[in-house]
């Protein structure tokens, strides 16, 4: 097939989709100084940290699944292997 003929396929606009944030360790910080106090009491005492590979599920003020987060780690810790966000997909609904 002639790479003219390759189209990217992507959900329907209005399509259901869950937001999947992915977090460098030294990030996670930053980011949660940025959230709601609800989103950043929730992930400091789930102690999400961003550890490369960990999984957080974030719910929202219903109850439902407003984010899911993913850890990447440091440069160090992804030096040493492939594949690191395949765990999290593994890990998340």
């Amino acid at each position: 097939m002639p790479p003219s003929d390759i189209r990217p396929a992507f959900a329907p606009v209005d399509a259901s989709a869950t937001q999947l944030l992915v977090l460098e360790q030294e990030a996670v910080e930053g980011w949660l100084d940025e959230q709601p106090a609800r989103v950043a009491a929730w992930v400091r005492a789930a102690g999400f940290s961003g550890t490369l590979g960990s999984t957080l599920l974030v719910p929202d003020e219903a109850g439902g699944i407003a984010m899911a987060l993913a850890g990447y780690g440091t440069d160090a810790a992804r030096a040493r292997g492939r594949f690191h966000l395949a765990a999290a997909a593994a890990a998340l609904p």
